[in-house]
Formats: structure tokens, C-alpha cells, sequence
């Protein structure tokens, strides 16, 4: 854990006092410092979330979230899903959120996560994130997870990599989220498939983000505006004479709900 001085714990409780929302790796300061931080941001209305690497007991982590404290966590931590469910209750009394980045494999039967387990805290209300970029997703288990998400307060959080392909828009739900490239984005047809698929998203009380890494024309940014996608500009900013730089001003106003992505939004994930 790194060395929290007087100092470092002063700047930590008096950036939440100020009415900053923030997030913490659990690594950095002790648990009465995240509780001193928690209680100070409930009183100035901000959040205070913490990155699970698997350093607090599960006693710890519950008295955190009860104290309103978000929490990230992952399959690499090593919680089992009777933590998980033992931490949404406590979030159901909070308020506060938990969200697990799934790593390996769904399900991860040698874990203890079966499959009816993931689905069964799914509806219990826990934010599910899933990327394909190091593993192939079994598309009907993940609309299974889709599906179960909506039932409550959920989220499901789909990062995808590769062709605008199959069934994306069965993914579609209450809460449900899908990030995408626009490097998937390859001939008139993708577009097509983009749009499309943001439409559904939106229709079925969802979201569609598109990271705009390459460049898209003008013409598909504005459809895609138009059919609910938010635009993640990572490109450089356009010149103030360019016809997109009104495109990319509403984009960057634009706030993303803390749940909606899984800590970052600076690359797809």
C-alpha cells in the first residue's frame, strides 16, 4: 500500500469536499481514510468509487459500500459470487454501485461463475463488463447477461471489437450499452450496420458509443448523432473552419454516466 501521509490523506478528504467525484485503487490509502473521503463526499454530493485489486476483506469492501462507495472490481480479484451478492445488498441499502469487468471466460465454471450465477447477480443488480478483445464471446450468452440486466438496476456493458456482424442489436436493453470503433467501420455497408445497431440500442432504452479513432465522413457522424451514439472523439481537434467541428463540441460536452463505461474512456477496452 502506498504511504499515506497527513498530507496525502488532507488532499484525498478535501478533493471530495470540494465536490469532486473520484476514484481510488484500494492500494493507496487505508480503509479510515476511504471512510473519512466517503463520509466528506456525501456531505458535498460527489461520489467516492475504489478499484478492487483484491486488498480489503470482504468486510471491509461491505462497510465501504454502505458508506456509498462505489466499487470497480474484476474476475482477477478472486471474489466468488457469494461476495458479490453479500456486497449488492449492502449496495441495495447505499445506493451505491458495483461493476465487474469480466476477464476470463463466461462462464469460468472453476471459478464457481457459472453461468446461472452471473445471470442470477445480473438481475440482483450488478453492472456486468465484457470486452472481446482478448477472447471470442459466445453472442447468446452475452444476450442472456443482456437480457438479465434490465431486469433491475443493472447495467451491461459490452466493449466490441471487430465487424459490426450477427445479432449486436439483440444485445439491445434497458441500460444496456455497447462501445465500438469506428475502425470497425470499413465500406457504406458498416455505416449502415453502425447506425442501425445505435438505433436499436436507443430504441430499446439503451446506448451505442463510438470511438472515433480513424475519422468517419461527416455525413455518418451526423447519423450517428441522429440515432442516439455518442461520439468519443479520440482524433485531433478539427480545425475551427471544419464543418465536424460543431459535431465534435457537442460530443466533448457530453458526460457519460460513471456506469456506463468501466474506468475509462480513453481507449476501448
Amino acid at each position: 500500500m502506498a504511504e499515506a501521509t497527513e498530507e496525502r490523506l488532507f488532499e484525498l478528504v478535501n478533493r471530495v469536499r470540494r465536490g469532486r467525484s473520484l476514484v481510488e485503487r484500494d492500494d493507496q490509502y487505508g480503509l479510515e481514510a476511504f471512510l473519512d473521503a466517503a463520509r466528506a463526499a456525501e456531505s458535498r454530493g460527489a461520489r467516492l468509487s475504489v478499484i478492487d485489486t483484491g486488498l480489503f476483506s470482504l468486510n471491509e469492501l461491505e462497510l465501504l459500500v454502505e458508506r456509498k462507495v462505489n466499487l470497480f472490481t474484476s474476475d482477477e480479484t478472486g471474489r466468488s459470487p457469494d461476495d458479490l451478492e453479500m456486497l449488492l445488498e449492502a449496495s441495495g441499502r447505499s445506493g451505491a454501485f458495483i461493476s465487474r469487468l469480466a476477464v476470463r471466460d463466461i462462464p469460468d465454471e472453476a471459478s464457481g461463475w457459472s453461468l446461472q450465477r452471473l445471470l442470477d447477480l445480473a438481475r440482483a443488480g450488478l453492472d456486468i463488463h465484457v470486452s472481446n478483445s482478448e477472447a471470442a464471446r459466445d453472442r447468446e450468452v452475452l444476450k442472456q447477461l443482456a437480457a438479465a440486466s434490465g431486469r433491475r438496476r443493472g447495467f451491461f456493458v459490452y466493449y466490441h471489437h471487430g465487424a459490426l456482424t450477427g445479432d449486436l442489436a439483440g444485445l439491445a436493453g434497458r441500460r444496456n450499452w455497447l462501445h465500438c470503433s469506428d475502425r470497425s467501420v470499413n465500406s457504406a455497408e458498416d455505416g449502415e450496420a453502425a447506425v442501425a445497431v445505435a438505433a436499436a440500442f436507443r430504441a430499446a432504452g439503451g446506448w451505442t458509443v463510438v470511438y472515433i479513432e480513424r475519422g468517419l465522413e461527416l455525413d455518418l457522424l451526423k447519423r450517428l448523432e441522429r440515432a442516439g451514439a455518442f461520439l468519443n472523439f479520440l482524433t485531433p481537434p478539427s480545425s475551427r473552419y471544419s464543418l465536424q467541428k460543431a459535431v465534435e463540441e457537442r460530443a466533448r460536452r457530453t458526460r457519460l454516466p460513471a456506469r456506463a463505461f468501466y474506468l475509462t474512456t480513453a481507449y476501448l477496452l
